[in-house]
């Protein structure tokens, strides 16, 4: 039984294109909660009049892209962060050397990270969405809109946000089988657990936190899965080995919008080769990924054809052919 522990403090000063870069627009993916003001309830009404909607519900958002302005920022502070890790490593000797088991360990670490003062820029749709519901003057300040109440630009430069929190658990499991004469197998399993993955953004009342564990950010894209898998059945036997893999990736609930990115698995195939007459120095591997052609689930408001690619593979097989040489 191995037992770690692990402390660390951190310290990121702004570069210099955070400080002072130029203003740049993006054209993002949101909904305005003031579109169609009458059916909406009371304090949204109240609020998306106070930011410059006509009073009479004439506004309807007839654009799903609304202009968001970033920009560096010379007043920016620098980041700090803390963390700790405590791992658990163990190797049983009674599963060692028998007739199922040539060597198994399992693996358990638990992680806590704190980062005050994150260097980012808001999401534009929380923006809109905390004008709307309650009224925060510094969201609603960002907010730009037209006579008619189209939103002409939200303002987002970066800014030290309140930080981010996260906990995560890591387990991973390694067992390699007896050799026979089929071969070798090995079978390696790692999965993550996140506990928790809060967004703590600045109001004019206070810090307020935003739990991200479980969701789908939408534009700019990015997934929180609860639960990522990935588990792998290796093959070696002389100077030829194969590999097939599934990564799992769960569910996650599209915030700002009433849809779910249903858990989705992809399944991956590697054959390779290391001849023999060039001592093994050699290996040539050619592989597919997403065999059975999985599709990444539809996203509404993800800003790259309605899907997430930073967490998902984009749609359809990718095939590879690899040569690397050892010394």
């Amino acid at each position: 039984m191995l037992v770690r522990f692990n402390w660390g403090e951190g310290f990121r000063a702004p570069s210099i294109g955070e400080l002072y870069g130029t203003a740049s627009r993006f054209d993002q993916e949101v909904t305005d909660p003031c579109s169609n003001l009458l059916a909406q309830p009371a304090n949204v009404q109240a609020n998306c009049i106070n930011n410059g909607v006509p009073s009479n519900g004439s506004y309807t958002q007839l654009n799903p892209q609304l202009p968001v302005i970033t920009s560096g920022n010379p007043s920016l502070q620098p980041e700090t962060s803390e963390g700790y890790n405590i791992g658990l490593v163990w190797q049983p000797s009674f599963w060692a050397n028998t007739a199922w088991s040539d060597r198994i360990s399992f693996e358990l670490n638990y992680s806590n990270i704190e980062l005050d003062g994150a260097i980012k820029a808001q999401d534009g749709q929380s923006l809109l969405d905390r004008c709307a519901q309650t009224g925060d003057a510094l969201a609603c300040g960002t907010i730009a809109r037209t006579a008619t109440g189209t939103v002409s630009a939200i303002s987002n430069p970066l800014i030290n946000i309140g930080g981010l929190e996260t906990q995560a658990i890591d387990f991973t499991v390694n067992w390699s089988l007896p050799e026979t004469s089929l071969g070798t197998f090995t079978v390696r399993s790692s999965t993550n657990f996140l506990l928790e993955f809060n967004e703590l953004v600045p109001t004019s009342s206070g810090i307020v936190a935003i739990a991200r564990e479980g969701t789908e950010r939408g534009s700019p894209d990015q997934a929180y899965p609860e639960v990522k898998s990935t588990l792998t059945l290796d093959w070696d036997r002389n100077t030829f080995g194969g590999s097939i893999t599934a990564r799992y990736i769960s569910q996650v609930d599209e915030a700002g919008a009433a849809n779910s990115l249903n858990a989705t698995t992809y399944w991956d195939l590697q054959g390779r080769w290391s001849p023999a007459m060039l001592d093994d120095r050699v290996t040539i591997a050619l592989g597919i990924n997403n065999v059975t052609d999985e599709d990444p689930p539809g996203c509404i408001t993800c800003g790259l054809n309605n899907f997430d690619p930073t967490t998902y593979d984009a749609p359809g097989r990718f095939g590879y052919i690899r040569f690397s040489y050892r010394q």
